[in-house]
């Protein structure tokens, strides 16, 4: 008999609070939902960029009450790893191709139609929802993310681990990097793994498979599996035999030269490692078909 696999879980501190509430008053999701909102707006001791983040991550938990929230399995801690720690080299022009086409996916607005953070009513918001279940790690582990871009290409990402949640701008994230406390890298990371997690899933589409492990049910949602194009098996040195796999170095790179006739404007994943002086590319699989699956809801 195999391992049993238990995954984190998105937005389990909210999923908590509302299993509280509906066992002492038998209130509906929406029930939760206004009276949580009321709390948040009434309350006279935070910031209004803290209200706003309170706001977007109980929009975010509705949406997946409502079976409206994408959930990502990763196949591996090592991928959630390789994805948070790769450096965004070509930051803006990942942005400019996730957002240009005016469609996204993995998104959906809040039930009222509108995303909570920051947005007035008939601003056009492009964004990305989305939560990621990691194997073997703890519940409230699990991450929820929604990443908007405005009219005015502002980007700003809502995020949830645990009890732990905020947001983060571009600029933020750029100002982060500068700075070397543990909680500014940890904002780093959280960044990097939301982009990046949107361009695995937009380069390596034949990744992305549909349906959850079997220990696990949810709606909405996809297992994502490692790229052989992102690995390099290592040699033992001593017995010459082949050893795990390791994640290569890498960055997802947007190729904006007239040079590349066919692929011009399209993501590829860039490896760092050499050989013979001449460094390697993965270019963007062909298959579209698993990006169909994401339209929006």
């Amino acid at each position: 008999m195999g391992k049993v696999i238990w995954y984190s879980k998105p937005l389990s501190e909210m999923w908590e609070q509302y299993n509280k509430f509906n066992r002492q008053t038998k209130g509906t999701v929406d029930e939760f939902y206004a009276e949580k909102n009321k709390q948040i707006f009434s309350n006279p001791f935070i910031s209004s960029g803290d209200i706003q983040s309170h706001a977007s991550i109980l929009d975010l938990w509705r949406l997946d009450a409502h079976k409206k929230f994408m959930h990502l399995y990763f196949k591996t801690k090592e991928l959630r790893d390789f994805l948070a720690d790769m450096r965004l080299a070509d930051l803006g022009g990942i942005i400019e191709f996730l957002f240009e086409s005016g469609e996204t996916f993995l998104f959906s607005p809040s039930m009222d139609g509108v995303p909570s953070f920051g947005t007035a009513k008939k601003e056009k918001i492009q964004g990305y929802s989305f939560g990621i279940h990691v194997p073997y790690e703890k519940e409230s582990k699990g991450y929820a993310f929604q990443l908007l871009y405005n009219e005015r290409k502002e980007l700003t990402l809502i995020w949830a681990v645990g009890q732990n949640e905020g947001w983060c701008s571009a600029d933020n994230y750029k100002y982060n990097l500068q700075n070397k406390a543990e909680h500014s890298e940890f904002l780093a990371k959280i960044f990097r793994l939301a982009i990046n997690t949107i361009a695995y899933m937009k380069v390596f589409p034949e990744c992305v498979k549909e349906g959850v492990p079997k220990t696990e049910q949810s709606d909405c949602a996809y297992t994502l599996e490692v790229s052989e194009k992102v690995i390099e098996p290592v040699a033992n040195s001593e017995t010459n035999r082949m050893v795990s796999p390791h994640f290569r170095k890498g960055y997802f790179k947007r190729l904006t030269s007239d040079f590349y006739t066919h692929k011009k404007g399209q993501v590829i994943f860039v490896s760092e490692t050499m050989v013979n002086g001449v460094a390697k590319t993965v270019e963007k699989s062909k298959d579209e078909r698993k990006l169909n699956d994401f339209s929006e809801k």
